[in-house]
């Protein structure tokens, strides 16, 4: 089983701050719903991750970086985009669920 997989529901710079002093080598993490506008600037999650030696994942949910338009953005991030039924894996995938909002 996989570490913990942490749905960052908020582009809230406090729910990223929160988020991130929880993030160990091992999780993943999943930009949803709002969560995808992180991909539009520099911020603390996708900087760490974009950093060599990143012991944790960053994935974004389809649905919701396409409803924004913000699959170039993805793109050029090269951040893997997770569909409906990828997304449950991952969740039944992991030892625990956190959610920040």
């Amino acid at each position: 089983m996989k570490g913990i997989l942490h749905q960052l529901l908020s582009a809230d710079p406090r729910a990223v701050k929160d988020c991130l002093s929880f993030v160990k080598p091992g999780d993943e993490l999943l930009l949803i719903n709002a969560g995808v506008h992180l991909l539009n600037g520099p911020n603390s999650i996708l900087a760490a991750h974009e950093q060599p030696g990143c012991e944790f994942r960053v994935f974004a949910l389809e649905t919701d970086v396409k409803a924004r338009g913000l699959q170039s953005r993805a793109e050029q991030r090269a951040l893997r985009l997770l569909d409906d039924q990828q997304w449950l894996e991952h969740v039944c995938g992991c030892q625990q669920v956190l959610s920040w909002r």
